[in-house]
């Protein structure tokens, strides 16, 4: 990874907490599928209802 990289993940990462998600969603691979975490599932246990 060079400093170019860096400086793009820090922007994006940094735009991300300003809440906007342009930047961070362009690093993304265009091919890549996102699923998210199961609603109610800890890898220990369940969530309590």
């Amino acid at each position: 990874m060079d400093q170019a990289d860096i400086d793009r993940l820090e922007t994006a990462i940094a735009s991300l907490n300003d809440g906007e998600l342009a930047p961070f969603v362009g690093l993304i691979a265009e091919d890549m599928v996102w699923t998210g975490r199961p609603q109610g599932w800890f890898w220990w246990r369940t969530t309590p209802s």
